[in-house]
């Protein structure tokens, strides 16, 4: 039997050529590629990827950021210091006891020993040293009486402009106006029930149950600020209208010629008129026509004559007056209380009871009741008859 030979090994392959090194530059690579690696380049690799420069960028920013805190630690300590330099300098203050002029305090020294220059520093210093300069002028200007720029009027009107409660007050009323009222209602109540929804009253108001007079700040026709309350409290008795348009105005006029004929003489009686005009669109025309209101007005009465540019809704209702188209007559007392009050075209009675109840309301008596009680109080003396002459000639 014959026996075959074994078969041969199989052939030892080559080992295979090393990774090329990931870090190498182009001229590296380019040289991997096109010569055979062999091992004494496989052994230089990573020893020139280990040589390679490393990136700075990291030990720059932990230096900034160093740097910023250390001036923001600066900017603390100093900040310290002051503040304790400023409590001992008052507690020197109060205990009557201070150190010497001719040495710096030591707060002072370590600040400027502290201090270094850089960028926040610097920007600390600018900021500090104008605000030292803003309140040396602020401190200079209230020494002068000038604390502001803003004359007193104007610093009024803008603490009033930007008071919260006053503007939430100006808006519900103005809601109320808008959704509540109507622009011609009052037009409308006035065709509805005439010129007369009332007659006035014969006798005057308790004084206790009576409302106080709508008293607007308003400006006189001579140019001076100044409000219906102000005016009648130097009075015992005055007459206020208010008029709200040109078709109340022959209203008041009805009442004010009569007033003014019966008490032109009267040192306690006055007439103080208001022209007011609630709508914001008219203000400006009333503005305008000021010089002709003002030629119209008599000179002894400008100065009671007070013009009004805003709405008194609520006041001019709580004091009975609801219709700004007709005329308003209000008898006042030396209290601002309206014990009797008017509106529309003058009637006869009511002519009378206006002039009655001022005089009793000032205090003056009236001439036809005074000539009647010295008619009747003067001795009488009467002719002697005829048998009176017959006996005494006899």
């Amino acid at each position: 039997m014959a026996t075959h030979p074994p078969p041969p090994p199989p052939p030892k392959l080559p080992p295979l050529p090393p990774m090329p090194p990931t870090t190498t530059d182009s001229s590296t690579k380019d040289a991997s590629i096109t010569s055979p690696p062999s091992s004494s380049s496989s052994s230089t690799a990573p020893e020139s990827a280990s040589t390679q420069p490393k990136p700075e960028t990291a030990g720059i920013l932990n230096r900034f950021a160093a740097k910023l805190r250390q001036e923001v630690e600066d900017m603390e300590t100093a900040r310290e210091a002051k503040e304790r330099a400023a409590a001992d300098a008052a507690a020197a203050a109060a205990a009557g006891t201070g150190g010497p002029l001719d040495q710096p305090p030591a707060s002072a020294a370590l600040e400027e020993k502290k201090k270094k220059p850089g960028f926040l520093s610097g920007l600390d210093n600018r900021l500090q040293e104008q605000r030292k300069e803003l309140e040396t002028a602020q401190l200079a200007k209230r020494e002068a009486g000038k604390s502001s720029r803003m004359s007193p009027k104007m610093k009024k009107q803008m603490d009033k402009y930007l008071d919260l409660d006053t503007n939430l007050k100006e808006r519900e009323d103005l809601l109320k106006q808008a959704f509540r009222d109507g622009y011609w209602d009052d037009y409308k109540e006035a065709a509805r029930k005439g010129q007369k929804l009332w007659d006035a009253p014969k006798r005057l108001r308790h004084a206790h149950a009576s409302p106080v007079i709508p008293s607007p700040e308003s400006k006189s026709l001579t140019g001076e600020i100044t409000d219906p309350l102000t005016l009648v409290r130097g009075k015992k008795a005055s007459l206020v209208t208010f008029m709200f348009s040109a078709f109340g105005e022959g209203h008041v006029n009805s009442y004010t010629a009569r007033f003014l004929e019966e008490f032109k003489d009267s040192p306690d009686v006055q007439l103080v008129q208001m022209n007011v005009e609630e709508n914001w669109l008219k203000a400006p025309v009333l503005r305008a026509l000021t010089p002709f209101v003002r030629r119209k007005v008599p000179v002894e009465l400008r100065s009671n004559y007070l013009l009004h540019f805003k709405s008194i809704l609520e006041s001019r209702r709580a004091a009975g007056m609801s219709n700004t188209v007709l005329g308003w007559v209000n008898l006042v007392d030396s209290d601002g209380k309206i014990r009797w009050q008017a509106h529309g075209p003058a009637k006869e009675h009511e002519l009378d009871s206006m002039v009655r109840l001022t005089r009793n309301l000032a205090g003056i008596p009236n001439p036809a009741k005074a000539a009647a009680t010295a008619a009747s109080t003067a001795p009488t003396t009467t002719a002697p008859s005829s048998a009176t002459l017959t006996g005494l000639k006899k």
